[in-house]
C-alpha cells in the first residue's frame, strides 16, 4: 500500500472512531449512571444521606424517613454496583453538602469485609460511574500500579469504553426480549428478573457459616473503600450507621445460627472501631408484602423500614 494511501485510511478511520465515540456519548447520554450523576447533585442542603446498592436503592424512603427523623435525606443508592463506587457516590453527596449530619450504609451478608478485586477494566454498566468524576477518587482501588492508572485516565474519556455496558444493555434487553416470544412472560421489576435476585445471596448454610468464622478467624478487615468512607465521615463530624438490611423471612434461618451471631458482633467492635455504629435490621420485616423479591423490599416495606430505622436512630446515642 502507498503511504499517501495508507495515511488516507488511518485519517478515515481516525474520523470513523471520533464520529462513532461522539455518537455514543450523546445517545447513551441518559443511561442510569448518568442520570443517578445527576439525581446526586440534585441532592442539595440534606442532612441525612443514604448510600448502598439496589437494597438502599429500594429499601430507603425519603418521606417516611423524613417524616419521623425531621430534615430532608437523600437516597443515594444505586443498583448493581460495589463499595468502590459507593465510595465514589459518598464524595459527590459530600462535595455538594457541606451540612450532612447523618449518613446511612445499607448492605447485607458478609459484604463488608469480603469485597473481591476490583480493576478498573471490569468497571461497566452502573459501575462505569467512577469514569465521570474526579478519577483521584477511584484510581487507588481499581490500578495495580502508576502505568495501570494512566491507562485508567485516559480511558476513561473513551465513551466506546466506558458506554459499553449500556450499550450491551441494550443488546441484551433485545436478546431476551426476542427470546421470550412465544413463552409466558416472566415476572420482573426495575432491578431485572424476579428470579435473579436470589443469584445475590449464599443459598448454602454451610458456605455461609464457614464464611462467618473465617472472617473472625483471620481478622478481616472492612473493605478499603467502606473503611476511607467512614474516615472521612468522622473527620466531617457525620454520625454514621452500617445497616445490615432487612431480608425475606425465609432467610432469616442464616441469621439465627451461632456463626452469623459471632460474626456481626466481630463485625459490630470493627465499626465502632471508626466512630460508626452498626444497625442490625436483618429480621426487621416479615410480611412477603414487605418484599419485591428476594432481596428487594417493596414501596409498603420501604416505607416501614424507613420509619422503624428513623426511630431507631433517634434513640442511638
Amino acid at each position: 500500500m502507498k503511504p499517501r494511501t495508507l495515511a488516507q485510511t488511518l485519517v478515515i478511520a481516525l474520523i470513523g472512531i471520533v464520529m462513532a465515540n461522539w455518537i455514543l456519548a450523546v445517545r447513551l447520554g441518559n443511561t442510569v449512571p448518568h442520570v443517578f450523576q445527576r439525581h446526586v447533585a440534585s441532592c442539595s442542603h440534606v442532612e441525612t444521606v443514604a448510600i448502598g446498592n439496589s437494597v438502599i436503592a429500594a429499601g430507603f424512603d425519603v418521606s417516611a424517613f423524613d417524616q419521623v427523623a425531621g430534615g430532608t435525606s437523600c437516597n443515594a443508592g444505586l443498583g448493581g454496583v460495589g463499595f468502590v463506587q459507593q465510595y465514589v457516590v459518598w464524595r459527590l453527596v459530600a462535595e455538594n453538602n457541606a451540612g450532612i449530619k447523618r449518613l446511612v450504609l445499607g448492605t447485607f451478608d458478609h459484604s463488608l469485609t469480603s469485597m473481591k478485586p476490583s480493576h478498573w477494566t471490569t468497571w461497566h454498566s452502573n459501575d462505569a460511574l467512577a469514569f465521570y468524576v474526579d478519577p483521584s477518587w477511584a484510581v487507588r482501588y481499581g490500578c495495580v500500579n502508576k502505568a495501570d492508572e494512566m491507562a485508567f485516565r485516559v480511558m476513561r474519556h473513551i465513551p466506546m469504553f466506558t458506554e459499553r455496558g449500556g450499550l450491551w444493555g441494550k443488546v441484551e434487553h433485545l436478546r431476551r426480549l426476542l427470546g421470550s416470544t412465544g413463552m409466558p412472560a416472566t415476572d420482573s421489576n426495575r432491578f431485572g428478573r424476579v428470579a435473579d435476585s436470589a443469584l445475590l445471596l449464599k443459598d448454602n448454610m454451610e458456605l455461609f457459616e464457614w464464611t462467618s468464622l473465617q472472617a473472625i478467624q483471620n481478622h478481616a478487615a472492612l473493605t478499603a473503600p467502606v473503611a476511607d468512607l467512614l474516615s472521612e465521615a468522622r473527620q466531617k463530624g457525620i454520625l454514621t450507621f452500617i445497616v445490615l438490611m432487612p431480608l425475606p423471612k425465609e432467610r432469616h434461618k442464616f441469621y439465627a445460627t451461632p456463626a452469623w451471631k459471632a460474626y456481626v458482633g466481630y463485625l459490630r467492635g470493627l465499626i465502632a472501631e471508626s466512630g460508626s455504629q452498626l444497625i442490625e435490621a436483618t429480621d426487621w420485616s416479615e410480611s412477603p408484602k414487605d418484599f419485591d423479591d428476594s432481596v428487594h423490599l417493596s414501596k409498603t416495606g420501604a416505607a416501614l423500614f424507613s420509619k422503624r430505622l428513623a426511630e431507631t436512630i433517634s434513640h442511638l446515642p
